[in-house]
């Protein structure tokens, strides 16, 4: 990778004040409004997933998948909008392999990918405030997923990609 790319990719996240970050969380909390609903179901693998209603009466969901079906990604979302109508289920899907703490971040970091209508700072915003804010409540489970991410290869390796392809 070369010296102008890294120093592009720094550009797009620097661009993005701490301000502007806590305001875009203001906004999804003001937006999504209070939890009012929360349910466990298990799947058929018996593994528990999760649904989350809101006061908005959007409701999202967790299940948990298989290492082979998501790696080398820790998590997922799946969201399918047409002409801003949502047309299927909001779905985050989070690793069963991760260990707790790091299964725990991911998750909320999936959330936040499936509430953030952000456009700002493009790729790399968007995974900068799906950190961020979750980190924000949960930096060890930030470091941890940090960790986990450097020891695995496959996962640096796509980062590396993604980050030379977007330029």
């Amino acid at each position: 990778m070369s010296l102008n790319k890294l120093k592009t990719i720094i550009g797009k996240i620097n661009d993005l004040e701490m301000s502007d970050i806590l305001n875009i969380a203001r906004g999804i909390r003001e937006q999504l409004g209070t939890l009012t609903e929360f349910e466990t179901f298990a799947s058929p693998d018996g593994e528990t997933n999760e649904s989350l209603h809101y006061k908005d009466g959007r409701v999202l969901h967790v299940e948990y998948d298989e290492r082979e079906n998501l790696a080398p990604f820790f998590g997922q979302t799946i969201r399918c909008v047409i002409d801003g109508e949502l047309i299927e289920r909001e779905v985050a899907h989070v690793r069963k392999d991760l260990s707790k703490r790091v299964k725990r971040f991911v998750r909320s970091h999936e959330l936040f990918h499936l509430i953030d209508e952000s456009q700002s700072g493009g790729w790399a915003g968007s995974e900068l405030r799906a950190n961020l804010i979750p980190g924000l409540r949960d930096p060890l489970g930030l470091i941890a997923t940090i960790k986990a991410t450097l020891e695995d290869k496959e996962r640096v390796q796509l980062y590396l990609d993604r980050i030379r392809n977007s330029f």
